[in-house]
């Protein structure tokens, strides 16, 4: 996604896994993050830079999940979503979402988000106050392993951001928009069906799986959600 296609009012279309609560979980954090640093409004004499000031980020953010919702976890049962299975049509595969989102929010997650994790870096007393207070999973850590922990939460509005445009159409890289056309094409009928992957697609979902879990906890264990190692 380019500034120009953000800025013309485009929609990119994004294959979005079903991550159960995770996501939402993820979601809440971040925004219990960006409400509390209140980072106040552009022109205050102590606001944050744009696109933290005024809300922007958190506002574009809430907007891309009530588009996100719907195929997520307990919604997404409740609407009656199909299953992805693999070739062999028994083993089921974590679903992907095929959800068209707005290029220009997209753009304010990818600054609000590399902005948030810059400010935590250099220091910032307000933004490392807020993450440390926010982080309570890594009150038990101690030196290096707290700061990773700590550094981990800061990153949460940009490890959303890479998961939504992880494998888009359109895309900088050429190879994983084809990968994206396939399963796309593949994936927009009723989201009620059971869809059964031919062999080349699955080799593609395999390719979005491992690109999606490598912007979104960097785990090759993570992979069994998915229904695989590598």
């Amino acid at each position: 996604m380019t500034d120009a296609q953000a800025a013309t009012g485009l929609r990119v279309r994004c294959l979005v896994p079903d991550l159960d609560d995770e996501l939402l979980a993820v979601i809440r954090q971040v925004e219990e993050i960006l409400t509390a640093i209140d980072p106040g409004q552009p022109g205050e004499p102590d606001a944050l830079p744009e696109p933290l000031a005024g809300d922007e980020a958190l506002r574009a953010m809430l907007r891309i999940w009530d588009l996100v919702r719907s195929g997520q976890g307990e919604d997404a049962a409740q609407a009656g979503y199909g299953r992805l299975l693999a070739p062999n049509g028994r083993l089921e595969l974590l679903p992907l979402r095929v959800v068209d989102l707005p290029a220009e929010d997209l753009a304010v997650l990818a600054a609000g988000g590399a902005l948030l994790l810059q400010l935590y870096d250099r220091g910032d007393d307000l933004v490392v106050d807020v993450i440390h207070d926010l982080a309570p999973d890594g009150r038990h850590l101690s030196g290096s392993k707290r700061d990773e922990h700590e550094r981990y939460v800061a990153g949460a509005l940009a490890r959303v951001h890479g998961l939504l445009t992880a494998v888009t159409d359109p895309h900088t890289d050429p190879a994983v928009e084809a990968d994206a056309v396939l399963l796309i094409g593949r994936l927009s009928g009723d989201p009620r069906a059971d869809v059964t992957l031919a062999s080349g697609e699955y080799e593609a979902y395999r390719r979005v799986a491992v690109a999606a879990n490598t912007v979104w906890t960097g785990s090759p264990i993570d992979l069994i959600k998915y229904g695989f190692f590598v």
